[in-house]
């Protein structure tokens, strides 16, 4: 199923021109984007996928770290 979610990233945030950046390894899945813009799609996407699949984010298990390098 995450090879799946992967391609869906791809495609769905593609259109919306975000480069798709994202880490994954068994049931965990780190999104990296530029900017919030391009996270809240990302987000978007991952939200779409979920009730498309009929999964769910375990929001206690779940984290947002954000750092401006500039």
């Amino acid at each position: 199923m995450v090879n799946t979610m992967i391609r869906w990233l791809e495609t769905y945030s593609g259109e919306s021109g975000v480069m798709t950046n994202n880490l994954c390894f068994a049931d965990g899945t780190t999104l990296i984007s530029e900017g919030l813009h391009h996270m809240n799609v990302l987000l978007d996407c991952i939200h779409q996928f979920c009730t498309w699949a009929d999964m769910h984010i375990n929001m206690c298990k779940s984290q947002a770290t954000a750092y401006d390098f500039c």
